[in-house]
């Protein structure tokens, strides 16, 4: 079988520097932001339906949880194009908070700084190549 080779710009992340526990993706990837855009709406509208139901129906309140936290999971995983979700958290709740702010935004807001970084990095070098063919031709 014949095979295609070429750089996918996968790098590996550890979690919490625990070298047994970490995760792969692409942290040039610009798509990761504009799926989590488009994610962050609908994890939004699930949380707010959630908070409309009455505590008193424990079970019912069980259960919405445990479906939000497979959906958030589900669409973490898809943002990452890998699974991410259970390696980054394991059996505990991504719903699971810290100082009022649930795990899998704390999750996030550590990934976004690395992805905000290689992308404009990315983008310079982009700049740069594309100013080296265009300049001849644009002045």
């Amino acid at each position: 079988m014949q095979n295609i080779h070429f750089e996918t710009g996968k790098q590996r992340f550890t979690i919490n520097g625990d070298e047994s526990k970490y995760i792969e993706f692409n942290p040039n990837d610009d798509g990761i932001l504009t799926r989590l855009r488009n994610i962050q709406n609908e994890i939004e509208k699930r949380q707010n339906e959630l908070s409309k139901i009455e505590r008193v129906d424990r079970e019912k309140t069980t259960s919405m949880l445990s479906d939000l936290d497979k959906f958030i999971r589900n669409k973490i995983d898809y943002l990452f194009d890998s699974d991410v979700s259970n390696i980054v958290f394991g059996n505990t709740s991504c719903l699971s908070t810290l100082n009022g702010v649930p795990l899998y935004e704390r999750f996030i807001d550590a990934v976004l700084p690395i992805l905000e970084k290689n992308i404009k990095t990315e983008m310079k070098k982009s700049n740069t190549r594309i100013e080296k063919y265009a300049g001849k031709y644009v002045k």
